[in-house]
């Protein structure tokens, strides 16, 4: 089959493994990103071609599919709903963490681990949820100021309920394809129960990308069961790579190496935090919304779902610093009734209440933990 690929990035990895591999059946033609800089370019000897150019190629058979080899959910979001106006209805996407763990690519689908990492948009027939979260952990043991979370507005001691959270992501499931779920806080080695909810989670979602996002600080003593646990059930560490985390990263990976566990690092500002929030609602324009750092980003929490983290923790910042402010409801997944493909699109793309407190302007500050203060968000 002849292919282009979509994303350069990730793109190259793909096409070694595309060439080097006897089971593949795919022959690459060239790759196309939405990036105009890298248009004209080549990799490996094929062009990087711009959008218009794929979609003639595509119109004139000299390409079958496209494959779409980025990490980011919103932008495979985007990307996917760019060729199919266009026409283009042969899509394929490479799950995330083949990339980011740069793991063999499975071409045999007779493999079991074919449909980790491949999903075929010819044969979903439920709407897809790109990137879906869940803390396992509210509390945190870094307390960086400024937490996109409010994590350190948590006690460490602070666990949400995991029944009530995997049957929240079993009910999401029936009505949606999950493409990547990923396990979270605070952090989530704090919670003792983390092996089992993965055990869990793995039976809810048999073909889901899933993966810890940790800051990795307590991996040495973490015991051997929980990287049995996550070799088996092919899920891996997406390490944040803190100022604490780096100065110990080779401890953590020499026990990722030796357990045989899959890990990477989590696309995160690490040096620098963001402040994001105001203190009295703005006017929700297109930039703010195009801007938004974690659009794209739904979380579910307890029984309900919601646009993004910020949505989905700032109740806790309310109260933490007495704001007679109202927290958004999210929507109960256990009461929706409504068109689960909409929903979905309107978070995607919709500014919801909350929005009117994110600004546009960016504020950076040096990464460090601390008391926390309500400066520490707002701008």
């Amino acid at each position: 089959m002849k292919i282009a690929i979509f994303g350069c990035r990730d793109g190259a990895y793909l096409n070694e493994q595309i060439k080097h591999n006897k089971n593949s059946t795919y022959k690459t033609v060239c790759f196309c990103d939405n990036k105009t800089e890298l248009h004209g370019t080549y990799i490996d000897g094929l062009p990087v071609v711009s959008f218009e150019d794929l979609v003639r190629k595509y119109q004139g058979k000299e390409i079958e599919s496209v494959i779409i080899s980025v990490r980011k959910g919103y932008s495979r979001f985007r990307i996917i709903e760019q060729l199919q106006n266009a026409g283009v209805t042969k899509i394929i996407l490479v799950k995330p963490s083949a990339l980011t763990y740069r793991l063999p690519i499975v071409f045999d689908e007779k493999n079991p681990l074919y449909n980790l990492q491949w999903l075929d948009m010819q044969i979903v027939s439920k709407p897809i949820i790109h990137h879906l979260e869940a803390n396992l952990a509210d509390g945190c043991n870094l307390n960086c100021r400024g937490c996109l979370h409010f994590s350190n507005l948590y006690r460490k001691d602070e666990i949400p309920d995991s029944k009530e959270l995997l049957d929240s992501i079993a009910e999401i499931a029936k009505h949606c394809e999950i493409f990547q779920f990923r396990v979270l806080g605070g952090e989530p080695l704090l919670n003792p129960d983390l092996e089992e909810f993965l055990i869990k989670l793995r039976k809810i979602l048999p073909n889901t990308d899933l993966a810890v996002i940790s800051n990795g600080i307590l991996i040495p003593k973490m015991p051997e069961s929980l990287f049995k646990t996550m070799r088996e059930n092919y899920i891996g560490f997406n390490l944040t790579l803190y100022s604490p985390t780096l100065k110990m990263k080779d401890r953590i990976y020499e026990v990722f190496d030796k357990s045989g566990v899959a890990y990477g690092s989590h696309e995160a500002k690490t040096d620098k935090f963001e402040k994001f929030l105001l203190e009295k609602p703005g006017n929700v324009d297109a930039r703010t919304h195009d801007v938004c750092v974690p659009r794209g980003i739904l979380v579910v929490k307890e029984e309900c779902i919601y646009r993004c983290p910020v949505e989905a923790y700032i109740d806790r910042f309310y109260e933490w610093f007495s704001m007679n402010l109202k927290a958004p409801d999210g929507i109960n997944v256990h009461a929706f009734s409504g068109d689960w493909g909409q929903l979905i699109t309107d978070l995607y793309t919709k500014p919801r209440p909350l929005c009117a407190y994110c600004s546009s302007k960016s504020e950076f500050y040096e990464w460090s933990n601390g008391k926390p203060e309500k400066a520490d968000w707002l701008v």
